[in-house]
């Protein structure tokens, strides 16, 4: 008899196909694992239906649930393929959390790894040599081995947290600051992250989807940015922010410190970024630990979860070459292709090495390096466009994408073998100054006119200081639209701060409609700002509340992204429409656009990638192909 264990999965970092294998060994089936694009399938024969049985039963403990893996199934079939068998040729990432097998070790008074905080294993661990560790608590000392149990330590470390206080740890993911969660400590120490026992804690205390529910527990253990409930400002009424980026213990230092916790029965803590190496209290141990960026998600309407940003359990990231022998530079990112294979990885892991390549691409405005290839300069929008048309195999088809970024200027695009490559709508933003903007609202029409007029006699002082400002821009166009906005609604002194105000406070809206902004093209084909502008001020000057109004700002250009879409398609039909750009992790912006464009087109998403950055190290490779 033979059972087929079929896995759709996103991500070719192995940790899936290292749990099979281990779950297999153990059992006394024969098995036969295969794995063609993102499907990875497991052929287990016996004789016995019972063992069958018991290999499912095991299996199904053994596999944690990742954001990664997009459907599961079994089934009864009659022969193995004659396939190659799957080859764990890459070491896995730097960053891995805690498997289930592991877990149940440091948890088990019988196991080896008991209390072991560098216990790790061929699916999971970090980048870290085991050290002595060491608590410090002001003249006291406590060292343990680093092959001994250390829950001694974690006892006496939670203690101090269960009693209000805070002390510097050093985790698998670098050196931070470990706090109760009370007014004197935040004040010292700013919240970066809180730190749950579980996904019911975390719901107790943080609205959450269901979606979101399940990311959180999933073994990549990602942060997600999450409003407060009421059961938590009533707790720590303290908490002045709305939000919390949250996440479960991802390390073995930190599911120790919470397990003792638990025990004291306290279910949370906060992490601090912030370090003062004048606290006498510390836990620490002497290995070097990898500095990667921690992996936020977002969560779609759908309730799929999207990589917004980050690098843990991502990088190196390893994927489909093209035939070329390429590579690409951004940001801190390279992208090399050979052959077949692509990968991504930090620039500092190829300092000092002599690649020889057939080309080199490098990002608009980033210092080339010297170098005897020909170099390309590529958009990041196009780069971005293209990494997701690779990793669905979609570079024959004619696809529009919407890149809209934080840091990159945004654009719509259509791609297809007869055109190539097109900016379609541009999102430029040309004004270097309010008084530029006044202008130009006042000179539109004479109900533009009558408007400035009133705005100026509602808020005199407003306008008048922001007549002769710059507009800063640092970062896209949308964002600066966005800023500009927030600055001249009263969100903040410049329009970084504002924008950021604006969507935090289209976040914290609970409505489920705002009033609606208008975005109109020029007929260049290029959104002609003020007329957003000018809406969101009569708006306010009509009374409506500051959530509402800045979640109409932001639902309004959902609602125009999918009218683009929809004329787009009316014009020259499409295949589908790619998502990307990191102004897509925030959260209503990606629900609300994803809502009303996937009704009636595909939509396609990075796999396993973040919405900027790595990918466009990537999708810049690809770019030649055309």
């Amino acid at each position: 008899m033979i059972l087929v264990f079929k896995f759709v999965n996103i991500t070719e970092n192995g940790v899936l196909e290292r749990v099979l294998l281990r779950t297999l060994s153990n059992s006394s089936c024969n098995g036969h694992l295969i794995r063609k694009d993102d499907n990875t399938e497991l052929y287990v024969e016996s004789d016995s239906a019972e063992e069958l049985e018991n290999f499912a039963n095991e299996l199904a403990l053994s596999v944690p649930h990742s954001i990664f893996m997009k459907d599961y199934s079994v089934e009864a079939v009659e022969s193995i393929p004659e396939l190659p068998d799957w080859e764990d040729k890459f070491s896995k990432p730097d960053a891995i959390p805690p498997c289930p097998k592991c877990l149940l070790d440091v948890e088990n008074s019988e196991s080896k790894q008991f209390g072991n905080i560098f216990t790790s294993c061929e699916v999971c661990g970090y980048s870290v040599e085991p050290a002595n560790v060491k608590l410090t608590n002001f003249a006291k000392e406590i060292e343990l081995p680093a092959d001994s149990n250390h829950n001694e330590i974690f006892d006496s470390l939670a203690k101090v947290i269960h009693n209000g206080g805070c002390a510097t740890v050093t985790t698998m993911n670098g050196t931070v600051t470990v706090s109760a969660l009370t007014q004197k400590n935040i004040v010292k120490f700013p919240v970066d992250e809180v730190v749950t026992y579980d996904v019911h804690t975390a719901s107790r205390f943080f609205e959450m989807q269901k979606g979101e529910v399940l990311a959180l527990g999933s073994i990549e253990k990602p942060r997600i940015r999450l409003q407060i409930t009421a059961a938590l400002k009533e707790k720590y009424p303290f908490f002045n922010s709305a939000f919390a980026n949250v996440k479960l213990p991802d390390d073995m230092v930190l599911f120790l410190l919470m397990r003792a916790l638990k025990k004291m029965g306290d279910e949370l803590f906060y992490i601090s970024k912030r370090v003062d190496p004048s606290l006498p209290i510390s836990f620490t141990f002497s290995s070097n630990t990898p500095s990667l960026k921690p992996l936020n998600v977002v969560v779609t309407d759908a309730g799929n979860a999207i990589v917004a940003s980050g690098e843990r359990t991502i990088l190196p990231w390893r994927g489909k070459g093209f035939g070329k022998k390429s590579l690409s530079l951004c940001s801190e990112y390279v992208g090399i292709m050979e052959g077949d294979f692509a990968e991504v990885v930090h620039q500092d892991q190829l300092a000092g090495k002599d690649i020889e390549v057939d080309e080199l691409l490098v990002s608009e405005n980033e210092e080339a390096p010297e170098t005897k290839a020909p170099i390309i300069r590529y958009s990041h929008r196009h780069a971005a466009f293209f990494s997701v048309l690779g990793q669905h195999n979609l570079l024959d088809k004619k696809l529009a994408g919407i890149y809209i970024s934080k840091s990159y200027d945004s654009a719509i695009m259509i791609h297809s073998q007869k055109f190539g490559l097109v900016d379609f709508i541009r999102f430029d933003f040309d004004y270097q100054t309010f008084d530029e903007i006044f202008s130009g609202i006042e000179n539109m029409d004479e109900t533009g006119a009558k408007l400035l007029s009133n705005f100026k006699k509602k808020f005199p002082d407003r306008l008048e200081q922001l007549a002769d400002n710059t507009i800063k821009k640092d970062g896209s166009s949308i964002m600066t639209l966005f800023g500009v906005i927030g600055v001249i609604l009263g969100f903040g002194e410049d329009n970084i701060e504002a924008a950021r105000n604006l969507l935090d406070n289209a976040a914290e809206f609970k409505g489920k409609k705002g009033p609606r902004i208008d975005y109109k093209l020029k007929e260049e084909r290029q959104l002609n700002p003020l007329w957003s502008i000018r809406t969101a001020m009569s708006f306010k000057l009509a009374g409506v509340d500051d959530l509402t109004l800045s979640f109409g700002v932001v639902e309004s250009f959902s609602e125009f992204l999918s009218t683009m879409i929809d004329d787009i398609e009316t014009d020259m039909g499409l295949d589908g429409v790619v998502f990307c750009g990191s102004l897509f992790g925030e959260k209503k912006i990606l629900q609300k656009s994803n809502m009303l464009i996937a009704k009636n087109h595909s939509v396609y998403f990075n796999k396993a990638m973040p919405l900027d950055d790595i990918n466009i190290a990537y999708g810049s490779l690809l770019l030649t192909l055309r």
